[in-house]
């Protein structure tokens, strides 16, 4: 009972330190220096290319197939054409393995936010070097594998015990939490990997703080759930909240899971 309260507080304690991550940006300015890390730009704009090839894809597709024979037929044809392109989106985002394809093409993005902002938690610095970064996005496709692997071999056993219990209707939410879970975990890893954890032991850290997992994988797949420039802003302010977040958790003593976090982040001036 004690972990499950304690996952509650962690998860609503996660969940309202979302909410300082755009002052936190603000104040920090946590932009400066962006422009030095050409890896990061190229990061950004493959992935742009990448969703605008998707879109592009099928609005060419749309005007391939295009016929007006009259006025009435321009409204059809415009709605069709959004029709089409919120398919495109929505399949796109529901496949599995989207959401691992994004935070992986978004890793140096992701890595660059949660170094800049466990700086100015710590202040120290950390001297961003082009083998650092690629050092991340090795890791990010290692972690991004095995999260993925984890989580359908979670659900597969989630929905054979729920099968048995004649609970199957507990399966889609359960599922969803499981998917959160594994999504907070990846940018987790991030902060666990600037303080020298391997992937194993940043796996077992994670497990200790399910609460904050979940919360962040959830404000994380809300987030890519904005046309566009959601894939940018949900890694961008998830990779920010889950430094903010675990820096205030990792403070708790690990012999007493009930001691609460300080629901305060200081900002530089």
């Amino acid at each position: 009972m004690d972990v499950v309260i304690t996952g509650i507080r962690d998860f609503i304690f996660s969940f309202k330190a979302y909410l300082t991550v755009p002052a936190f940006i603000r104040d920090n300015r946590l932009w400066s220096g962006f422009e030095k890390n050409a890896l990061v730009l190229l990061g950004v704009c493959l992935l742009g290319l990448i969703l605008g090839l998707s879109f592009i894809r099928t609005i060419l597709q749309w005007w391939s197939d295009l016929s007006i024979h009259s006025v009435s037929d321009v409204g059809i044809e415009a709605a069709s054409l959004v029709g089409d392109i919120a398919s495109t989106g929505y399949n796109t985002f529901f496949n599995g393995a989207y959401k691992y394809i994004i935070l992986i093409l978004m890793e140096l993005l992701i890595f660059h936010m949660a170094i800049r902002t466990n700086e100015i938690l710590t202040g120290t610095k950390e001297e961003l070097t082009p083998k650092i970064f690629v050092q991340a996005q090795i890791r990010m496709l290692k972690v991004s594998i095995f999260a993925y692997v984890m989580e359908l071999i979670a659900t597969i056993i989630l929905g054979v015990i729920l099968g048995i219990a004649g609970l199957k209707f507990l399966d889609t939410p359960l599922s969803f939490i499981i998917e959160c879970y594994f999504l907070g975990f990846l940018l987790i890893d991030n902060y666990n990997e600037i303080n020298k954890m391997g992937i194993r032991d940043s796996y077992k850290h994670t497990l200790h703080y399910p609460g904050a997992s979940i919360a962040i994988g959830f404000v994380l797949y809300i987030l890519l759930l904005i046309p566009l420039i959601g894939p940018v802003v949900a890694p961008m302010t998830g990779a920010i909240a889950a430094t903010l977040i675990m820096h205030q958790l990792s403070k708790r003593n690990d012999g007493d899971p009930l001691t609460q976090p300080t629901y305060h982040f200081r900002r530089s001036e």
